[in-house]
């Protein structure tokens, strides 16, 4: 009996010495969203304006805070992860460039048993449980430690207290300003895709999820070719196509979740 599995994980394809999954499959053929499987007839696309990318944590779990985590206000349990250095710069990047067309943050869970997943997850209530800083508060830090869902917590590791506003508030004033779409849904997405691609351009010491990113764009060109040759030259399809690959490539390298903000088109 024969089985394949298509692996997206570098560190993979790294300890067999390849750069990438043989083929020359790309984010187009992969994990697709629900929506692009269940649409509904004549549902409009969102005009991809605003977006929210969120970096998903598993934290580690503490009862009892110590030394500055104490000092800090932390005094019973409490959860902390760890900041990786090359994808916190890269999330930093991608925030600059994007500025108010997207929220770009971590997400972690303030549980960490399965009792309490199940009990969120079936009361609805996981978001107000997870802890969501933004990438742009913790430059030049190495961990988050939080004491509750929310966006307050420290910054280690310096243990700065850091209070922002919860992530339904930061939505909903993104979804406030998007207001009316300005532009088509094509045009939103390019200049989205433009934003992502300006976020990695100029590295001066590539990381490992840098290199896999410029890696993917070549296949995306590819697929982009090899799709244009089949079902003819439409500019506003190619370029629609190839903004949307370029960005869930990058989210695909960095591990990023991306949601769209905002009304259809």
């Amino acid at each position: 009996m024969e089985r394949a599995a298509y692996v997206t994980n570098p560190l993979f394809w790294g300890i067999h010495g390849l750069p990438a999954p043989l083929g020359e499959g790309v984010s187009l053929d992969y994990e697709w969203y629900y929506v692009w499987k269940k649409r509904v007839l004549g549902k409009s696309l969102p005009d991809f304006s605003h977006n929210l990318f969120l970096q998903g944590k598993r934290p580690v779990a503490g009862a009892k805070p110590r030394g500055r985590i104490k000092k800090e206000g932390i005094s019973g349990e409490f959860w902390k992860f760890e900041i990786s250095p090359h994808q916190q710069q890269a999330l930093e990047r991608l925030s600059s460039s994007l500025g108010d067309a997207a929220i770009v943050c971590y997400a972690a869970p303030a549980f960490h048993t399965q009792w309490a997943l199940y009990t969120h997850t079936t009361n609805g209530s996981m978001v107000q449980n997870s802890s969501f800083p933004l990438v742009s508060d913790l430059t030049g830090c190495t961990a988050w430690y939080y004491e509750k869902g929310g966006a307050s917590g420290l910054a280690s590791p310096e243990f700065i207290r850091i209070e922002s506003a919860v992530i339904e508030t930061r939505i909903a004033r993104l979804a406030l300003a998007a207001g009316s779409p300005q532009s088509t849904a094509s045009q939103s997405l390019e200049r989205l895709g433009d934003g992502v691609l300006t976020s990695s351009r100029n590295i001066a010491a590539p990381s490992a999820a840098d290199t896999w990113f410029q890696a993917s764009l070549q296949k995306v060109e590819h697929e982009i070719a090899e799709r244009t040759a089949f079902i003819g030259n439409d500019d506003d399809y190619v370029k629609a196509v190839r903004s949307f690959a370029q960005i869930k490539a990058f989210c695909t390298a960095y591990h990023l979740d991306w949601l769209v903000v905002g009304n259809g088109s």
